[in-house]
């Protein structure tokens, strides 16, 4: 597999987990904040993005973004709208979507081959 194959998962997971850890210390810090900031402008659109695999990097970056920013707007909208409202739970379920989208990408190419 190449670099460019592999990268966009292990960025995913690296970045979750570095913002886990970080919003794990319950300290209040500008780099904590970046860290959740980046996490959530970056990782859920990544994660949909890579399943996508589109050929234009262009493209692919113009629509991580977008799509972590929509991916965000949803699902802090169907927790208030449902009652369920914690940021807790929708980092988590952001954290979950990431680490999908990132085994889904690592899986994928290998399960394409065996058909």
């Amino acid at each position: 597999m190449t670099s460019r194959t592999w990268g966009p998962p292990v960025v995913l997971l690296f970045s979750t987990a570095v913002m886990l850890a970080g919003t794990v210390t319950h300290g209040v810090s500008p780099a904590r904040t970046l860290l959740v900031v980046c996490f959530l402008a970056i990782a859920p659109g990544l994660a949909l993005v890579g399943l996508l695999r589109l050929c234009d990097p262009w493209l692919e970056a113009a629509l991580v973004p977008a799509l972590s920013l929509s991916l965000d707007a949803i699902v802090g909208g169907v927790l208030s709208y449902t009652g369920l409202w914690s940021p807790a739970a929708a980092v988590l379920i952001l954290v979950a979507l990431s680490v999908i989208g990132a085994l889904g990408q690592g899986l994928g190419p290998r399960a394409r081959r065996a058909r």
